[in-house]
């Protein structure tokens, strides 16, 4: 049997409000399926040549770090993407909408100019 629960501690969903917010959702309550793949789940879809960057909202916290430590922490909620290209699945994540669109933006620059996914980023 498969349970999304670690230290009894049940994980939590999240909601991208169309103001760019986020909220938690209730214990037991899970995201509508238009909230799943409804114009508020992507920050951004752009192509350069043949290849896509997509950054979204992914709906639970993908530090999976929920119930397994007694330090909160921001949960990662957004996630950018490349494919194709000689980049394909390059993977970042982010906390915040900003820090996505951000993000999205300087994986926009790095392409554009030829350079590495990282380019632009300070970590």
């Amino acid at each position: 049997m498969s349970h999304l629960f670690l230290n009894s501690k049940k994980m939590k969903w999240y909601k991208l409000n169309e103001d760019h917010t986020v909220e938690v959702l209730p214990d037991g309550e899970y995201p509508k399926l238009g909230d799943l793949n409804g114009p508020t789940k992507h920050v951004g879809n752009t192509f350069i040549g043949n290849q896509r960057i997509s950054t979204v909202f992914l709906h639970f916290d993908h530090g999976l770090n929920f119930g397994t430590t007694d330090q909160p922490s921001e949960p990662v909620l957004f996630e950018s993407m490349i494919f194709e290209g000689p980049h394909d699945e390059y993977q970042r994540r982010y906390c915040t909408y900003n820090e996505a669109l951000e993000g999205h933006n300087n994986l926009i620059k790095a392409l554009e100019e030829e350079r590495h996914p990282d380019f632009y980023f300070n970590d």
